[in-house]
Formats: structure tokens, C-alpha cells, sequence
């Protein structure tokens, strides 16, 4: 953070909680939609067609579990920007869908206990929450461990995965001129630190 101009600073802190804010509610509207579609229709509805529906999609439900896809989007991408413009942890898109896969689990774990229709506990609902958790589990895990990582870099950026290669140009030799070595490089082991060639080393410059 200290290498960031007060604006800036100011910028990244409402940049940040206005992401965490726009996703935790798209999360609690997609949260409730399915709950409620859960609960008064038995989780599935349909809208429009020639056909006959037996279960009518409701304005609420679509504007929730819809409205709060697009916004949870919108929102994620919104903190994609402001933690790549800081410098910080990448683990927004794995934290956000595993946090969404472990709210709608715990949707069918707690349903499919109590059912709304109060008949016995629903099996499929039950096994519909455990695959929710096993996949919030395998998004949250990595999600955590790159935050560790950051952590233990003190906040500092993650390094680059390739670095530009570094040219140099040899010119022809300069009688009486000596070789001179370069000063090493502090990201290279010295032992790949070699001096030029003279014109009399085998394979020099001529």
C-alpha cells in the first residue's frame, strides 16, 4: 500500500469495498431466489411456450436468480480490475464461485433435511448439496492457498512467469582493447554470468 499515491489509494479502498459489497448481495438475491424456488415450487418453473406449466416462474424469482447472475458478473469483474490494478492476490474468481457453490449447497443440505412438503428427508436434494460443497471445496482451496502466498510475499505482487529476454550485440574486435565483464545481475546465478570474448579466444569475435 505504500507505494501507492494517496488518489489512488483512495480509488483501490472504494473500488474494493464497492466489489465486495456488489457481490456479496448478487450472492444473498441468487441465494434467495433458488431458495424460494425451492420451496414453492420444488425447484424447478418455467415461463412462456404453447404448453401448459404447472409451475409459473415468478417475476421475483427471475429478477432475483437472474439479475443476480448478471450482477455477481459484473461486480467480479469489477474486483478482477481493482486487485490487478493494486498488485494484489488473484483469487477473486475462484473465492467468489466457491463462496456461490457453498451458499447453494447449504440451500439443498438444509431443504433436502426438511422438505418443504414436511414427507421424509429428499435423498436427491441431500446428494445435490454434497457435489455444491465438494465444488465450493475445489475453488475455495486454491483460492486460500494463493492467499497464503501473498501473505507470505508481505503484499507484494506475484512475480512474472517470463521475463523479457535480455540481447546483447557483439561488434567487431578493437585491437589493444581488453575484454570487460558485465556486472552481474542479481536474478541470474553468477555461474551463467560469463565475460566476452577476445578476439583471440577460439570462436570470438573476428
Amino acid at each position: 500500500m505504500d507505494r501507492l499515491d494517496a488518489p489512488r489509494l483512495a480509488a483501490l479502498w472504494l473500488g474494493t469495498a464497492a466489489a465486495a459489497a456488489g457481490v456479496a448481495a448478487s450472492i444473498t438475491a441468487v441465494y434467495l431466489g433458488m431458495r424460494d424456488l425451492m420451496v414453492e415450487s420444488g425447484g424447478a418453473c418455467a415461463s412462456g411456450g404453447p404448453f401448459e406449466i404447472a409451475n409459473e416462474c415468478s417475476s421475483g424469482q427471475i429478477a432475483l436468480l437472474f439479475g443476480g447472475v448478471v450482477a455477481m458478473l459484473l461486480f467480479a469483474g469489477l474486483h478482477a480490475a481493482v486487485t490487478h490494478w493494486a498488485g494484489g492476490p488473484r483469487v477473486g474468481w475462484p473465492a467468489i464461485t466457491g463462496v456461490l457453490f457453498l451458499v447453494l449447497g447449504w440451500n439443498f443440505i438444509d431443504l433436502g433435511l426438511d422438505p418443504p412438503q414436511d414427507d421424509g428427508t429428499s435423498v436427491g436434494w441431500l446428494v445435490s448439496g454434497v457435489v455444491f460443497w465438494l465444488m465450493a471445496l475445489g475453488f475455495l482451496a486454491p483460492a486460500a492457498m494463493r492467499a497464503v502466498e501473498w501473505l507470505r510475499r508481505g503484499g507484494e505482487p506475484e512475480p512474472e512467469l517470463f521475463r523479457p529476454a535480455t540481447v546483447r550485440a557483439v561488434g567487431p574486435a578493437v585491437p589493444g582493447a581488453q575484454p570487460v565483464a558485465p556486472p552481474p545481475r542479481a536474478d541470474v546465478p553468477a555461474r551463467l554470468v560469463l565475460p566476452p570474448r577476445g578476439p583471440d579466444d577460439p570462436g570470438g569475435a573476428r
